[in-house]
C-alpha cells in the first residue's frame, strides 16, 4: 500500500493517456485480455460521458462520474482518474449551490480526457 500513492502520482505524469505497465499488471500479462479490457473501458467511457451530458441532477453526475473513475483505474487511464476526482469534489460542494459552472468545466475537462484516453486505445487496438 505505501507505493499505491507514489504510483499513482508517478502515473498521474506520464505521457500515455493509459499505463500499459499498469494495464499488464491488471490483466497478468493477458494481451487478449488486455484488448478486451480496454475495448470495454472505450465502450463504457462513452456511455458514462452521455450519462454526464444527460445527468438531471448532480446526483446522476456524480454516479457516472464515479463509475468512470473505477473503469479507468482499472486500465491506468490516470488521467482520466484525475479528471474524474475533479468533478466529483466539485459536484459535492454544489450540493446546495444555484451555479454549477465550475462542474460543467470539470465535465468538459473529463470529456477530453476520455476522447484523449479512447484516441490512444484506438490505435492499440488497431496495431496487429
Amino acid at each position: 500500500m505505501r507505493n499505491q500513492v507514489a504510483d499513482k502520482a508517478c502515473h498521474s505524469t506520464q505521457l500515455r493517456p493509459v499505463d500499459l505497465v499498469h494495464l499488464s499488471r491488471q490483466t497478468l500479462g493477458n494481451r487478449a485480455l488486455e484488448r478486451e479490457v480496454l475495448g470495454l473501458f472505450a465502450t463504457q467511457s462513452v456511455a458514462c460521458v452521455d450519462k454526464l451530458r444527460a445527468a438531471a441532477c448532480q446526483n446522476d453526475r456524480l454516479v457516472a462520474a464515479h463509475t468512470l473513475k473505477g473503469s479507468a483505474q482499472g486500465i491506468g487511464a490516470w488521467n482520466v482518474v484525475k479528471a474524474a476526482e475533479a468533478l466529483e469534489a466539485v459536484e459535492r460542494e454544489l450540493i446546495d449551490l444555484p451555479s454549477d459552472e465550475e462542474a460543467q468545466d470539470r465535465l468538459a475537462g473529463l470529456v477530453a480526457e476520455v476522447a484523449t484516453a479512447n484516441a490512444y486505445i484506438c490505435t492499440l487496438l488497431s496495431d496487429d
